[in-house]
């Protein structure tokens, strides 16, 4: 499961150690979301539902209360770490907590062993997930891998010491042997012509050593009656159960096995279901909605999840629960044609590509899937449930932008179905507003779309003040979009419609184009400002563009460093290697580079470490209550050091009264920016 923040459980009787911790490991540089739970009913609960990469146990010693924490860890998830915190650390607590369970025994007052503690702990989950994940796979990819042996008609077998250890069917029939049974311990050289035994040996040494792999040879077999025949044998050396074996294969005429096209397939499958898998999934909904005719053929994708599968899950378990899944695709494999592609998408959620006549015939298939779901019955561990699905139908039509608007229509029409009670199928529906009369995804799009095409966006400028008392000159671009009836909208009604339907790219080509078109004609009346211009991670993974910034500023007249450009930290974490490229770039051109909404990332430190840069902008949620925080304030004041030693200017973002202005005065801020300096202001009403 991929998320942006480490999940932590932590058991105590007081929130403030929970909090305490938070504070002390984000300020570390870990994105950190904690729970604070108080028993240990509530810790099993939580175990459950939060899937943790971190449990913490305040304790007084490392005996019964640790001892319970770590039962309940194994018992619903073994590989997560376990830390005990303690003010009493001495070594013989540590010995005993690590005895009865824990990875280590820390205190708070050693804040640098904390941290380590836990860094350490993340990259061993890490690992052992990963480890856990590929063992998983290849079980799977094993057990396949025995069914197309079974099924090949090729005369396979396995032998170790000279002796046989298995063989596959086509193998018992060559040889006329009924059943695996029979051969299993029997010498390989009983079932070969006395003349063939001695090449035979030499044979198998030789493989073993890696000197005849896959070479074919001319051999005579001898069948259980008596009977002598010609084969053609190849070897080649393997491992079973850690042990060297040799693979004894009789090709087939009529075998048609393609390795290579195997392992591609092998590669492409789900390991739990047979399905496609979500790697592949995306290539094909690539392909397909780049091949999509305008031919009034029904197109759609089905986004299917399983009503309260998580109740399911906890009355019969994981293991039953992977069985359900499992007949589930089964039913879905069995009710779709050939052309339908079906996949795996998520845990418990199948997508199938369907084309059919027309949309109408695509949702009437869909209906009949889900009434032939509900009406089975699922038999997993020993017991027996019902099963209803939540269908979500996007259709792939030319007003659809992309492969992702598709995904997240169906999905928006899926969850749509469910609110609705399950057991639905649900075709979306671009509504114009939602419940609470917001503008939708659909709506924002035209509109964004219209802005550019029409010049209905504006420039807007914050300043940002020299906290010393200077003119600094320096101002913040932000953009507001009119609509076709004037009413303006701020950046924070279409930003996040803009970026979940990848509309940055535009935006920003409007805003870079526009903005140094107002700040030429401002140094051209002898106004020497520098304007701050965001970059969005979309725009930095986007080289035509990026290409298109760097020749726009070649060709400007402006002094080069009074072009700052403007990168969150979030988007650096996303795109550092373009982030480093394009700063870099922009740099040996003369411009500035500024990275905002800093101390939030998920990294801080590597931002620092990786990317050259001029200014360094503190996110504005340190800013609230910093006056009475203390460890906000020793946060802001290290970021401001480490900024001071690498010769970078800083600036305290969302600066809304005096109080937080004079504290930051006495950590060495530089600059300011916020509604207390000034709100922002339109500079450019029309386009120039």
């Amino acid at each position: 499961m991929q998320r942006d923040y480490l999940p932590a459980l932590v058991l105590t009787r007081s929130q403030d150690d929970a909090e305490t911790l938070n504070r002390a490991l984000r300020g570390a540089g870990h994105a950190m979301r904690t729970k604070w739970v108080s028993n240990f009913d509530e810790l099993a609960r939580a175990i459950k539902q939060e899937e943790p990469d971190l449990i913490v146990s305040y304790t007084k010693g490392a005996g019964a209360g640790l001892a319970k924490v770590v039962e309940l860890r194994d018992e619903h998830a073994p590989l997560v770490p376990v830390i005990a915190i303690s003010n009493d650390a001495d070594e013989s607590s540590v010995a005993k907590a690590i005895q009865n369970g824990a990875r280590d025994l820390v205190s708070l007052e050693e804040t640098e062993r904390l941290i380590a503690v836990v860094t350490r702990e993340f990259g061993v989950l890490r690992q052992a997930r990963a480890l856990q994940a590929a063992r998983e796979q290849l079980q799977e990819y094993e057990k396949r891998f025995e069914g197309i042996v079974s099924e090949t008609a090729d005369a396979l077998a396995y032998v170790q010491e000279g002796i046989h250890v298995d063989a596959n069917p086509a193998y018992l029939e060559l040889f006329g042997y009924e059943d695996k049974e029979a051969l299993e311990g029997m010498p390989v050289m009983d079932l070969f012509a006395p003349d063939s035994q001695k090449i035979l040996k030499t044979l198998i040494r030789n493989t073993l050593k890696g000197k005849t792999q896959d070479e074919t040879t001319e051999l005579k077999g001898r069948h259980q009656d008596g009977s002598e025949f010609d084969l053609t044998l190849e070897m080649r050396s393997l491992e079973m159960d850690g042990e060297p074996a040799v693979e004894l294969a009789i090709r087939s005429e009529a075998s048609d096995v393609d390795t290579e096209g195997i392992i591609q397939e092998l590669e492409r499958r789900d390991s739990l279901t047979g399905l496609f898998n979500r790697a592949y999934f995306g290539e094909v909904l690539t392909q397909r909605f780049g091949a999509r005719q305008d031919d009034g053929q029904g197109r759609a994708l089905l986004y299917m999840r399983p009503d309260k599968f998580d109740v399911i899950k906890d009355k019969i378990g994981t293991v039953a629960s992977d069985d359900i899944l499992k007949k589930l695709a089964a039913i879905v494999r069995e009710h779709a044609d050939e052309s339908d592609f079906c996949a795996r998408f998520s845990d418990n959620i199948i997508t199938v590509l369907s084309e059919r006549g027309n949309i109408s015939i695509i949702e009437q298939w869909a209906d009949e899937l889900r009434n032939k779901i509900a009406s089975e019955v699922f038999e997993a561990g020993g017991q027996s449930t019902a099963l209803t699905c939540s269908i979500g139908v996007g259709e792939m039509k030319e007003s659809v932008d992309t492969p992702d608007t598709l995904l997240s229509h169906a999905e928006q029409a899926a969850t749509q179905a469910s609110k609705a009670g399950g057991n639905k199928v649900v075709r979306y529906e671009p509504p114009e507003t939602d419940e609470e009369g917001q503008l939708s995804d659909h709506a924002w799009v035209k509109r964004i779309k219209a802005g550019v095409e029409k010049d209905l966006f504006q420039v807007v400028s914050q300043p940002i003040a020299d906290l010393a008392g200077g003119d600094s000159s320096l101002f913040d671009i932000l953009v507001q979009l009119r609509d076709e009836n004037g009413k303006q909208h701020e950046a924070s009604d279409f930003m996040e419609a803009a970026e979940r339907n990848r509309l940055m790219v535009l935006i920003d080509r409007w805003v870079v184009e526009n903005a140094l078109k107002v700040l030429e004609d401002r140094h051209q009346r002898g106004e020497k400002h520098a304007f701050f211009i965001r970059i969005h991670h979309q725009t930095l993974g986007d080289a035509k563009l990026l290409e298109w910034i760097e020749r726009r500023v070649q060709k400007t007249s402006i002094p080069k460093q009074h072009i700052v450009f403007e990168i969150s930290e979030a988007s650096v974490d996303k795109r550092l290697k373009e982030a480093k490229s394009f700063s870099a770039t922009m740099r040996k051109h003369g411009c500035g580079i500024a990275i905002e909404h800093f101390g939030i990332g998920h990294n801080p430190t590597q931002t620092l470490q990786h990317l050259e840069m001029d200014y360094l902008k503190i996110d504005a949620s340190f800013m609230d209550g910093l006056e009475s925080d203390e460890d906000k304030q020793a946060q802001v004041e290290g970021f401001v050091k480490t900024a001071q030693s690498r010769k970078i200017a800083t600036v305290a973002e969302g600066v809304e009264d005096a109080h937080t202005m004079a504290s930051l005065f006495q950590v060495g801020i530089a600059y300011i920016q916020g509604n207390y300096v000034q709100e922002p202001e339109v500079v450019m009403a029309e386009p120039q």
